[in-house]
């Protein structure tokens, strides 16, 4: 199920079919990180949590490396 979720959210990353809420915006300037960074830890990593008791809907964490290779980030 999470391999198969994964693939979609990725799709969508690839096609530029998403957007940033934002909050989302404020927290990578927050931790000096940009949309590239953000899809880039998408694109490579792997998702480590999920959480249920939203009532909007299950939510995901996804880590995965920063543009640079070098640098963790959740997102």
């Amino acid at each position: 199920m999470s391999r198969r979720l994964l693939e979609t959210i990725r799709d969508a990353i690839i096609r530029g079919d998403y957007d940033l809420t934002r909050h989302a915006v404020d927290e990578m300037a927050e931790d000096n990180l940009d949309v590239l960074d953000v899809e880039c830890a998408i694109l490579n990593g792997e998702i480590v949590k999920t959480e249920t008791d939203d009532l909007r809907g299950a939510r995901y964490t996804i880590i995965g490396l920063a543009q640079n290779e070098r640098t963790e980030v959740g997102v």
